[in-house]
């Protein structure tokens, strides 16, 4: 009964992905400052996620659906950027 939910889905998603950076980040400056020294460092993470966010939209725009084959590809580029 997933029909017609692609808005709720990415609202959901970039929305958890906002939450988290400012609330992770926010309190866990508070416990221990945060220094980023070398900012250069976080381009790819930046990059990645900005890649993933662009995938995630052309998926909804087309209304691509998002098959085994796809979301076993989204799974492993996740566990190889762990």
């Amino acid at each position: 009964n997933c029909k017609n939910e692609r808005n709720i889905a990415i609202g959901n998603i970039i929305g958890s992905n906002i939450i988290n950076i400012l609330l992770v980040g926010g309190i866990s400056s508070l416990i221990c400052s945060l220094d980023i020294h070398n900012i250069q460092s976080l381009y790819p993470h930046l990059f990645i996620m900005v890649f993933l966010v662009f995938l995630l939209i052309v998926f909804s725009i087309f209304k691509i659906k998002i098959s085994r084959l796809i979301s076993s590809f989204l799974i492993v580029k996740y566990l190889i950027f762990l």
